[in-house]
């Protein structure tokens, strides 16, 4: 391991206040990151104790089977691409200013582009719209107007908006 500043080591450029306070600064964020590393150690460990139970019942259930031979799931992605609630205002703004019905498609493909989104995000924004859709649809802040893949979504009526507000 180098060494840390000491009074062998020469003088920094650095004004000495300063150069303190950074290395104090490293050494606080050194002992956070080894206790992390200690606590994921742990879980490992756990994690490991538990494989080795499901292990030993897989193998009194189907004595034949592998264990090893099974997969591991992916772990899932979680993509923080909208603050909370940005989304349906964005869908929102989206079918007011096409003042037309829009399926779920199209509003996601203006999602991404207008956005600046990577286009292999697709797939995870268009779930993310259609699952927005049916949310403000259950709040009756937008229609459905066909069923299947291909739903045509609209704004809800003002009449509608405002016997909901009531």
């Amino acid at each position: 391991m180098p060494k840390l500043y000491t009074a062998s080591h020469p003088k920094s450029t650095i004004d000495a206040p300063g150069f303190r306070y950074a290395i104090c600064s490293l050494r606080q964020r050194r002992a956070e990151i080894d206790r992390d590393i200690g606590q994921l150690a742990l879980q490992m460990a756990h994690k490991q104790a538990d494989l080795a139970k499901v292990d030993a019942v897989l193998q009194i259930l189907a004595p034949a089977s592998d264990p090893a031979l099974i997969p591991p799931k992916r772990p899932v992605k979680y993509l923080n691409l909208f603050r909370q609630g940005e989304l349906g205002q964005i869908l929102i703004g989206l079918l007011r200013a096409a003042g037309r019905p829009m399926t779920n498609i199209e509003l996601a493909t203006i999602v991404i582009e207008r956005g600046g989104y990577d286009p292999t995000l697709w797939t995870p924004i268009r779930r993310r719209t259609r699952a927005n859709l049916e949310y403000l649809a259950n709040q009756q802040r937008v229609k459905k107007l066909d069923a299947g893949r291909l739903a045509r979504w609209t704004i809800a009526l003002p009449s509608q908006e405002i016997a909901r507000a009531i």
